[in-house]
């Protein structure tokens, strides 16, 4: 007879492999110390205001990166230690209590261990707690795929709350230098930066933070009443499923305890008289064991049901939230007022929640990102769907000199990461995020606008004081062509990318009234400044089919020795050139974008290079190596099971609008040469449409010229493809007049926003998240391999 084996895994593999413990915290590896620090002040805080009302956290960091928490709660339960080295079980006292405390990862004290083991080779800590001293010590095998955990417990004096040491829990975040150590990538701002925040939201804690020596006290200024991690549970609060986890959860921890045991642990559940009335209401006796109704999901429904009209629900208000003094004693900036604004009221689940915002004009940009707080806990590096389009409807820009404060406390919220540091709110919640944010930043647009009108009158008092000739300058003029070439570099400064000659022609025509009649003079004087020195050189977009692709070496005029520092030195950002996976390995859709014009590749290139997406130059197509080389992507893309999308922006002219169907053609003549069906590609035409054009008063010319050697326009009977559909429609709906791509220079803005707008149709920013984490993942394997070689 046959023997069949399995497979089986070790579940404490979850925690000693980078790609696991990634997922497990929900933040890419270079985010592990802070992410898990950030759990370490949640869970003492917690603790702590179960036995006062003023919770006082030590953190320390020493050089050698060993992390002590320090607090002055309870203390931390033998069994909870216990617990925390079986890594072959999940132990978590919050999964399925339904509550706005703070520590929400579960596995926190597990990843503390694991974080220093994966990233040095072994983790060693001591807890101090209760009476008890224990010493840890944990390395992995990786032939058997366990950890070896090595543990002392000795009884020491008591000592109140919880004393908790990782060794070298930030050694890798160090690095040598030849004056010392330093922090990495901003380690030690992360660090401060997070146990601030935590200040700033819990007015009634009191932080000591020891970073490496450089020391800072975070005084809290006053008492809050907020909800804490001993209430009882609320029967409202939970749903069918989640008082099936939290049965589960009391199974694990404490066994078949009896059922109206369980049910104490429930508001108002006390009195025996509630507990049997439920368990009559099931048909259960109250001393039945809780194994007996954990899978009836019948039972527990009605359950529930009953316990809701034995109780009252929750007001909003006994939540708590954030208090103005406190805000503003640490927002202090004389110059400018604070902006706060409230709200309470109910998600649709029936769940109350409390909701403030703060906005404040700084000095100096400092914006960013808006500081997220949920129930008095920090979200590092986290954020809330949708949020980036309430900031654009109140005109809030990451450049913007504001910060911005938003803190929600609710019993439940939907989380899309492990680590909970991405979230999904309630649509009421929501709702009354986007009034009240609204509303804290209105003084602030209605400034930002005047602000805008004041820049605008400036650049145009500015202009007007340039005295150039709205007609373009002989050549024989000098003082006209300087001041021609003044004027263009005066435009160049505003813009963050190289125009060709014709968009430089669209601009001059917006910023001096060029005539369109023009344009091939003011080409010509363009060509004829960068030849004698009035303009750089490379002033125009170049084409990168004309570059200069192979020749003599620049002559390197460092010396040996500095030219091998310097190599040295290089070599440190290597890694980031190593690329081996795709964003299309996350996504369902692979998107390329195909523009005719090269002012559109050098306007479109950052929006491009920040979602990770091709960029091609068509030239309409004329090079069969472009189009091969495209249907080559697409060839792939289509291999791996992606819908492939070709976004192309062009001309508004009738070949324009047609341009879908002339691509295809384009492309299909290589099918047979590519062996790839071009049906598999959908061409999707986007911008400048008349809309658009209409909207952003973009320029029309007067007139449908092609480059038809026996007639120029095509609203000339003679033209070939005059009487053609596309053409006769075009005309009767938009006259003779078409709009060239190139006038998109003007209006850059909206152009790479139309673009972006265009992208994200298709692609999620989760997912380009997800990429450059695993990306991210690689490179530090990469740049692990570099250090360890170069050291050797």
């Amino acid at each position: 007879m046959a023997t069949v084996e399995h497979f089986t895994r070790a579940l404490s593999a979850d925690y000693f492999t980078e790609k696991e413990l990634t997922s497990l915290i929900g933040c890419s590896s270079d985010k592990w110390h802070v992410t898990i620090l950030k759990e370490m002040i949640d869970n003492s805080l917690d603790a702590a205001e179960t036995v006062t009302q003023a919770p006082v956290i030590d953190i320390k960091i020493e050089y050698d990166g060993t992390l002590t928490v320090t607090d002055n709660g309870p203390g931390l339960p033998e069994q909870v230690v216990d617990g925390s080295l079986n890594f072959e079980s999940f132990i978590s006292d919050k999964n399925g209590k339904v509550a706005p405390t703070r520590g929400q990862l579960g596995n926190a004290l597990k990843c503390l261990f694991a974080v220093p083991l994966v990233a040095d080779g072994m983790a060693h800590a001591e807890i101090n707690s209760q009476g008890l001293l224990h010493d840890i010590k944990i390395t992995f095998d990786q032939l058997t795929g366990n950890p070896i955990i090595a543990r002392e417990t000795k009884e020491v004096e008591v000592y109140s709350g919880c004393f908790f040491k990782i060794h070298e829990f930030f050694k890798s975040r160090l690095e040598k230098t030849e004056n010392g150590k330093k922090w990495v990538e901003y380690t030690g701002n992360d660090i401060e930066k997070a146990v601030e925040i935590f200040s700033l939201i819990n007015p009634h804690a009191e932080f000591h933070l020891d970073l490496a020596g450089s020391e800072r006290t975070f005084w809290g200024t006053q008492y809050i009443n907020k909800w804490t991690a001993d209430k009882p549970l609320i029967p409202h609060w939970h749903s069918n499923q989640q008082v099936k986890n939290l049965l589960q959860l009391t199974f694990n921890n404490l066994g078949n305890i009896p059922i109206n045991k369980f049910l104490s642990q429930f508001n108002g559940f006390k009195q025996s008289s509630k507990q049997k009335t439920v368990c009559d209401g099931i048909n259960r006796s109250s001393s039945l064991g809780i194994e007996a109704i954990l899978n009836d999901d019948g039972v527990l429904s009605v359950m529930l049901h009953t316990m809701k009209d034995l109780s009252r629900p929750i007001k909003p208000g006994v939540l708590g939230g954030l208090v103005f003094d406190h805000v503003r004693k640490y927002w202090y900036e004389e110059k400018f007022e604070i902006f706060h604004k409230k709200a309470t009221g109910y998600t649709t689940e029936g769940r109350p929640f409390t909701l403030d915002v703060f906005v404040q004009q700084m000095t100096e940009p400092s914006y960013g990102d808006p500081t997220i707080g949920l129930n008095n806990s920090v979200l590092i590096d986290g954020d809330i769907s949708d949020l980036d389009h309430v900031l654009d409807d109140v005109k809030i820009d990451w450049s913007d000199p504001i910060r911005v404060l938003i803190h929600i406390c609710t019993p439940y919220v939907e989380f899309h990461t492990k680590g909970k540091n991405s979230i999904s709110l309630d649509p009421n919640i929501f709702t009354a995020l986007e009034k009240k944010l609204t509303a804290a930043a209105k003084s602030w647009t209605k400034l930002k606008k005047k602000k805008l009108k004041e820049k605008k009158a400036s650049v145009k008092e500015k202009t007007a004081d340039v005295k150039i000739q709205s007609v373009v300058p002989l050549p024989s003029d000098a003082d006209g062509l300087k001041a021609f070439a003044d004027t263009l570099k005066q435009i160049q400064e505003t813009i963050d990318f190289k125009a060709g000659a014709r968009g430089w022609c669209y601009m001059l025509e917006d910023a001096i009234k060029l005539n369109k009649s023009d344009f091939s003079k003011a080409m010509d004087r363009i060509s004829l400044c960068r030849k004698n020195g009035l303009l750089p050189w490379d002033f125009t977009a170049a084409d990168s089919n004309r570059e200069m692709i192979c020749g003599d070496h620049s002559i390197d005029k460092r010396s040996p020795d500095v030219f091998f520092d310097d190599l040295i030195l290089s070599m440190q950002s290597k890694h980031s050139e190593y690329h081996p996976v795709n964003l299309h390995d996350f996504i369902d859709v692979s998107i390329a974008v195909a523009v005719e014009k090269i002012e559109l590749v050098e306007l479109f290139r950052p929006i491009c290079e920040l979602y990770h997406v091709p960029l091609f130059n068509t030239k309409g197509w004329s090079d069969i190596n472009s189009r091969c080389k495209l249907l080559l992507y697409f060839k792939e893309m289509e291999q791996q099971g992606k819908q492939c999308r070709l976004l192309y922006c062009g001309d508004h002219d009738p070949g324009g609008l047609n341009i879908s169907g002339t691509l295809k053609d384009n492309l299909k003549q290589l099918e047979q040469a590519m062996g790839f069906s071009s049906d598999f590609v959908h061409v999707e035409r986007f911008g400048l449409n008349y809309d658009f054009i209409q909207e952003h008063g973009l320029s029309w010319i007067e007139n449908l010229d092609t480059s038809n050697s026996k007639t120029s326009s095509l609203d000339d009977p003679e033209h070939a493809d005059h009487m053609k559909t596309y053409v006769q429609d075009y005309i009767k709906k938009y006259g003779v007049r078409k709009c060239e791509a190139n006038a998109l220079v003007v209006k850059h803005e909206a152009g790479r926003q139309l673009l972006t707008d265009t992208i994200l149709k298709y692609i999620d920013l989760e997912q380009i998240l997800e990429y450059e984490q695993a990306l991210a993942l690689e490179q530090e394997k990469v740049k692990a391999l570099l250090m360890a070689k170069f050291a050797a």
